[in-house]
């Protein structure tokens, strides 16, 4: 995500994704989220716009570059972090 955007604007996001564990995803069916965070931390009360689904495994050592388009909620005004949970599932 490069610069402010406006609350109800659609925005691409754009994230980085390695697998470092040693071994494939266990399934070929896992997700990634997008949260709106008022700080650098996920925690309670971020708030989900989104996921990402894949539908392949991941190999171990395997990367790529992920992206999608997202809402920004109507609520959302000032300024937000945008962060991405990956792997929500537990692939």
């Amino acid at each position: 995500l490069n610069g402010p955007v406006t609350a109800g604007q659609e925005v691409e996001v754009a994230w980085d994704l390695a697998n470092s564990g040693w071994a494939p995803t266990s399934s070929a069916s896992w997700s990634d989220s997008v949260y709106l965070s008022a700080d650098p931390v996920l925690g309670p009360g971020d708030e989900r716009i989104g996921f990402f689904q894949h539908d392949t495994y991941l190999g171990h050592g395997e990367s790529g570059t992920f992206s999608d388009r997202f809402m920004v909620p109507l609520w959302a005004n000032g300024s937000w972090f945008v962060l991405v949970r990956t792997d929500e599932t537990g692939a």
